[in-house]
């Protein structure tokens, strides 16, 4: 079984949840919830509830109880967190959502990994350890370029998920090259750096262009509740639905998981038979208020 490593986020999770009758209101009555999460932490959490061997390297602050928080769940997950760099000088790890009716309506994320810069000698090691290399974009472009050169003589396939708007600027036009096996990010992401669904779907040239600007063999495009799209340049777009069996109680975490899935099949993804394991990833998700299955730390 190939070890996989994840390189990105984990933070405290603090979800507010309200209905729809509160949105308007400056003050709304609703649920909090406290969980762990970062989509590094998502992915590799996902993939050791699937008994996949998987790392996670990041950065946290030293002597924080945000921090044991994070480092008590990966030991009950099982995931092996001996990569975890600890620093006096950095603020905590955090994530703050408003979410009405399963929904994020705004966030604020706190993350030290997104200024901070691994070491060449802390990637190598984990890199080392690694078969398989995915980052996310909370990485800082310094981190991300330093594996990207790390992986040059480490040769691990690479993969990326993006996870907002503003931060996949941080491998958007950044490599020159097929850099990335797939670059997975969502169609407000795409539109952000100027594509739109309906033109990747009809455009051969649309499609050779994303996928050169994000240095990807793949762009996984998903469309929530339609499924995702596979692009490659010089192909059609292969669409993959999505299969819900029954209403989510939250969108929380479903594209770390549907990550997870691929990743699980990878290096070798067999695009036209993978929905039915991406469905045994995602579907536990959606039937969670948290961005993992049972992961909660307070309900």
């Amino acid at each position: 079984m190939r070890k996989i490593l994840l390189i990105g986020s984990a933070h405290i999770d603090v979800l507010a949840t309200f209905g729809e009758e509160s949105r308007q209101h400056l003050d709304k009555t609703g649920r909090l919830q406290l969980a762990v999460g970062g989509t590094a932490f998502n992915i590799a959490v996902n993939l050791a509830q699937h008994r996949r061997e998987v790392a996670l390297m990041t950065v946290l602050k030293m002597n924080s109880v945000f921090t044991q928080l994070i480092t008590e769940r990966l030991r009950e997950t099982h995931v092996n967190g001996s990569f975890i760099v600890e620093s006096e000088n950095l603020s905590e790890s955090g994530f703050i959502a408003h979410l009405c009716c399963g929904q994020i309506v705004s966030a604020v994320t706190c993350a030290p990994v997104e200024t901070y810069r691994f070491s060449t000698n802390d990637l190598g090691r984990a890199m080392a350890w690694a078969d398989i290399v995915a980052v996310d974009t909370n990485l800082s472009l310094a981190s991300i370029t330093a594996i990207v050169e790390v992986n040059k003589q480490k040769y691990r396939p690479l993969y990326a998920a993006c996870v907002s708007e503003s931060k996949i600027t941080r491998i958007y036009k950044q490599f020159h090259k097929a850099t990335f096996e797939f670059v997975l990010l969502n169609e407000r992401e795409a539109a952000r750096i100027g594509y739109e669904t309906s033109g990747l779907i009809k455009n051969d040239t649309v499609r050779s262009q994303i996928c050169a600007d994000l240095a990807a063999k793949a762009v996984v495009l998903t469309r929530g509740d339609e499924g995702f799209d596979v692009i490659r340049a010089g192909e059609q777009v292969f669409h993959i639905p999505a299969v819900r069996r029954c209403l989510p109680l939250s969108e929380l975490g479903a594209g770390d998981a549907l990550c997870a899935g691929l990743l699980s099949l990878a290096p070798e993804i067999d695009w036209l038979n993978c929905a039915s394991v991406v469905d045994e990833y995602v579907m536990p998700v959606l039937m969670s208020n948290t961005a993992t299955a049972n992961t909660d730390i307070i309900d």
